[in-house]
């Protein structure tokens, strides 16, 4: 494929596409379909890009989900096990703490502010949870 160049597939309301700009990319929705944006040039190129607008819309609203991501894996309760299901629990406690993080340092921002404020955080809850 071209620089640029987009493959469609739909398919019982499901849209896949295959769009290669620097290296293949691949999407799935259900609420997009086959449209294509122009997109202004980057600095090093003197041509606007065209992408499916489900990419743009992937690139315009990923951030919370990476940031999501990102936080998870720097105190993640791993447990090694064997059962599936422990697995689960522990992801969901994670995720519960982060969303309850976020929660707090909307409520209390300055809070929030500090260099180690998720670091902070865990130990705050922890420390409660000990008394």
């Amino acid at each position: 494929m071209e620089k640029g160049e987009a493959i469609f597939y739909r398919t019982n309301g499901v849209t896949a596409v295959r769009w290669f700009d620097k290296r293949d990319v691949h999407a799935l929705s259900t609420i997009h379909g086959n449209e294509m944006v122009s997109i202004p040039p980057r600095r090093s190129e003197n041509q606007p890009v065209t992408k499916p607008t489900l990419i743009v819309d992937y690139n315009r609203y990923m951030n919370g989900v990476d940031r999501c991501d990102q936080l998870l894996t720097y105190y993640a309760l791993n447990r090694r096990s064997t059962k599936w299901w422990k697995k689960v629990f522990f992801r969901l406690l994670d995720l519960c703490i982060i969303n309850s993080m976020v929660l707090y340092f909307s409520m209390f921002p300055e809070k929030g502010a500090k260099r180690q404020a998720h670091k902070q955080f865990r130990m705050e809850l922890h420390s409660w949870h000990m008394s």
